[in-house]
């Protein structure tokens, strides 16, 4: 119903962007009790929870959940919104977010840094996809800020068992949960959406 609302108003691409932004922000959010209140295994979750619920590691994972966006659309013919709509509208407003919070002036080299990462490793090594994430997760413990960095000089961070355990099964709700609600929101909002609105996403430049 809103994708048929006046493309001016544009009510509706801000509605999407923002849900996109709302879903990153579950990451490390509402630890899962592990054990009973009180249990080691919670308290754990609760350190890591508050480590990695900054602005930097949401970024970081942001940066994972737009290329899986991107990946959508090359996957369900959509090229032809890529340019304009999810980089010039999405993943603009993403940077734009994040550069304010975290006072970031490369935002869009970082980000440009992980599509060159990420691409790289769908059509090589999917599998080690998971790998890096988890890698360069750690390395936004505390809210550090995220870097750009040389993957073919990149030492692995050693991190506290239960930490990385727990961040793995974060990584695979956002593959399992987060990603999947996007992209079928994705997916409504271009079987519904007017000639009109068609036309003001591919004018988006």
């Amino acid at each position: 119903m809103q994708s048929r609302i006046d493309p001016k108003n544009q009510s509706v691409v801000i509605t999407l962007s923002n849900s996109i932004i709302y879903r990153l922000s579950h990451f490390c959010s509402s630890p899962v009790l592990l054990e009973e209140k009180g249990g080691f295994l919670n308290e754990k979750s609760k350190k890591v929870f508050s480590a990695y619920s900054g602005d930097a590691s949401l970024f970081e994972v942001g940066c994972y959940l737009y290329f899986r966006i991107d990946l959508w659309h090359i996957q369900n013919d959509k090229d032809k919104y890529r340019e304009g709509f999810v980089y010039k509208y999405l993943i603009k407003k993403f940077l734009e977010i994040f550069e304010d919070t975290l006072k970031m002036k490369n935002s869009h080299l970082i980000l440009q840094n992980r599509l060159d990462l990420y691409g790289d490793l769908i059509r090589k090594k999917p599998e080690r996809i998971k790998f890096y994430l988890l890698q360069l997760l750690i390395r936004t413990n505390n809210n550090t800020l995220p870097e750009i960095h040389d993957f073919d000089n990149f030492p692995v961070m050693i991190s506290d068992f239960f930490e990385e355990k727990i961040l793995e099964i974060e990584i695979e709700s956002v593959d399992q949960v987060t990603i999947p609600i996007c992209c079928k929101n994705l997916k409504i909002f271009y079987d519904l959406m007017t000639e009109e609105l068609k036309q003001f996403l591919l004018s988006i430049a």
